[in-house]
């Protein structure tokens, strides 16, 4: 176990990985899903429950849905605001408004803001997401993902 980080360290390191989240969300809606796979946890417990009312369990699975809901995205924005971080050495959490727009290949556009709530796990020297839990979105639970 690493030894104790005060907390001052801990959110500055956990608001960096909220950045690269937020970054990676952004990738992810070119095209580019390096980076949202590496912020991720990629072990079979990590959880994800998504604006359209899914559950998603696993890395498979969450990987899964990230590829679904990107593959007919154009482009798009993500970014955090009212960041709130709680946590210790080994695992700590986020609560945050997330503010997200994007534009579908079909040419549909969306623009909303979720509550969300993410858990970031220690693994090494590096914090990983293991859960992201957004609101359910009305207009997610229409929009087609094609």
């Amino acid at each position: 176990m690493k030894e104790s980080t005060s907390i001052a360290t801990i959110e500055s390191e956990i608001m960096d990985a909220v950045h690269a989240y937020t970054k990676a969300a952004r990738e992810a809606f070119k095209g580019n899903l390096k980076p949202m796979v590496d912020v991720w946890s990629h072990s079979n417990d990590v959880t994800l429950l998504d604006p359209s009312g899914g559950r998603h369990v696993g890395w498979d699975a969450v990987r899964g849905f990230i590829e679904q809901l990107t593959s007919g995205v154009q482009s798009g924005e993500c970014e955090a605001r009212d960041v709130l971080v709680r946590g210790d050495n080994t695992m700590a959490y986020v609560v945050a408004n997330e503010d997200m727009s994007f534009t579908m290949k079909s040419g549909q556009s969306m623009k909303f803001a979720q509550r969300s709530t993410v858990i970031f796990r220690r693994e090494g020297n590096a914090w990983k997401m293991i859960h992201h839990h957004d609101d359910v979105s009305p207009a997610m639970q229409g929009m087609s993902m094609k």
